[in-house]
């Protein structure tokens, strides 16, 4: 009788929890949000390939872009010394999920492909805002691969805050939005508009204020039990995680030339500037001369080759 009276009081206290708590719930997110995940930061060449790998998969089996020989999804961004690649991992050591941060650069990020997004970032930058954006999201289809997204973007974040960046934006798929607005906290800046680098999916832009973010979660899930509060998930730092974030570095030149010359011709397929750029970053690039042949890609299968 006691046991039915408690969990019928649980569930009416439940009910008046606000919907991203009870939405949490449902979603099974408070598993993952109580067993530690191994995150890592890319910083060797089976880490990138591990996310590049899982990006393309991804979006290959989701119709967002046609698959490459070399089974990997790269761009100009992930080569900025300022970008950081997060990739999430199984007890296993198999990849669950990654994402991608990149800190805005006269490169841009990757919604400026969007003109209305552009416009709406523009914005941002006319007020001295520093950008940065979440892009090269994936996971594997199921719960493990959802929570193990959650501590890539927590990572993330934390090195958005050490990099003092103002605003993150996100392009997101439709149906994914309310996520990213009732849990996550981003609004919505403009209307769906078609995503022409993969394969006109509907995007929206989401925004998210990181320096008013902290007050806006707390106030949200501030009487959240523990298995719920997003907002000490995102502001609490574990041990070891300052250093970790401080120490990251951006991809090196073997890196470079493995992924981008050696393994495939991406650097080749980039616009003039953007390789102009990128000759800026890793000097070595104005002594390669253009293969005269059609560049026959590697497809990569297993671990990273030296």
């Amino acid at each position: 009788m006691l046991k039915n009276y408690i969990q019928q009081d649980d569930k009416r206290y439940r009910l008046k929890e606000p919907w991203s708590i009870r939405r949490i719930r449902k979603s099974r997110m408070v598993n993952g949000l109580r067993e530690p995940i191994q995150v890592k930061l890319a910083q060797d060449p089976q880490t990138w390939q591990d996310a590049f790998a899982l990006v393309h998969k991804r979006y290959v089996d989701v119709g967002m872009i046609d698959p490459q020989p070399s089974g990997l999804w790269i761009t100009p961004f992930h080569a900025l010394p300022y970008t950081r690649v997060c990739v999430a991992y199984d007890t296993e050591g198999r990849p669950l999920s990654t994402a991608t941060l990149i800190i805005d650069s006269p490169l841009g990020v990757p919604s400026d492909k969007i003109l209305p997004y552009k416009a709406q970032i523009d914005k941002l930058r006319a007020k001295g805002r520093k950008i940065a954006e979440f892009s090269s999201l994936a996971a594997i289809p199921n719960i493990e691969g959802r929570n193990g997204l959650l501590h890539v973007l927590r990572l993330l974040v934390k090195y958005a805050f050490w990099q003092e960046v103002d605003d993150l934006v996100v392009s997101v798929h439709y149906k994914h939005s309310l996520f990213y607005e009732r849990i996550l906290l981003f609004e919505r800046l403009g209307d769906p508009a078609p995503h022409p680098v993969f394969n006109d999916a509907l995007a929206i832009l989401e925004h998210l204020d990181l320096r008013e973010a902290p007050k806006r979660y707390q106030k949200e899930y501030a009487n959240a039990s523990p298995e719920c509060d997003l907002y000490t998930f995102f502001t609490a730092c574990r041990k070891g995680e300052k250093e970790l974030v401080q120490s990251s570095r951006g991809m090196d030149w073997k890196t470079f030339e493995y992924f981008y010359l050696k393994l495939t011709d991406f650097y080749w397929r980039f616009d003039k500037g953007v390789r102009e750029y990128l000759q800026k970053i890793f000097p070595r690039l104005r002594e390669i001369e253009r293969p005269r042949r059609k560049y026959q890609q590697i497809p990569t299968v297993g671990p990273y080759l030296h």
